[in-house]
């Protein structure tokens, strides 16, 4: 057994991808493991603390609405943190770059992850101005009431 095999037989054993702390399916794992536990659109660590393990998915990179051929297919899934999957949902990589549907998916699995990347970022932008102007308004109200 390779030490791959020998870290995704650990991380079933712990429960990584049990909710309620059974063995975890070592299909799942093997995703964390290959996406090094960490989202593979902001790269926000998935292993980092509670609510990033607990709340981490499993997208699909084509939507299976679209692609339910891809739809089991491990070249498809990625690990995805919460936020992100919530952006990305439906949204299809295929139609900004409409020249790699002719392209096997493993072939070309990076490039449509950062399609994705780019679209979430832009939209990420947005919320961290939201959140900054939301965090200094709440430190003026807490230094004026405090």
């Amino acid at each position: 057994m390779s030490s791959a095999d020998d870290l995704v037989e650990d991380l079933s054993e712990a429960g990584l991808t049990s909710k309620w702390g059974e063995r975890g399916d070592p299909k799942w794992v093997r995703i964390w493991v290959r996406d090094r536990w960490s989202c593979v659109y902001c790269n926000e660590g998935l292993l980092n603390h509670l609510i990033g393990m607990f709340s981490a998915q499993v997208d699909h990179l084509l939507p299976k609405s679209r692609y339910p051929e891809y739809a089991d297919t491990e070249a498809n899934h990625v690990l995805s943190c919460y936020c992100c999957n919530q952006i990305k949902r439906d949204f299809d990589p295929l139609n900004v770059r409409p020249e790699l549907k002719e392209a096997a998916l493993d072939m070309c699995r990076d490039a449509l992850i950062e399609v994705c990347r780019q679209y979430i970022d832009e939209r990420l932008e947005k919320k961290r101005k939201i959140l900054k102007e939301s965090r200094a308004i709440v430190d003026r109200y807490l230094s004026r009431h405090s």
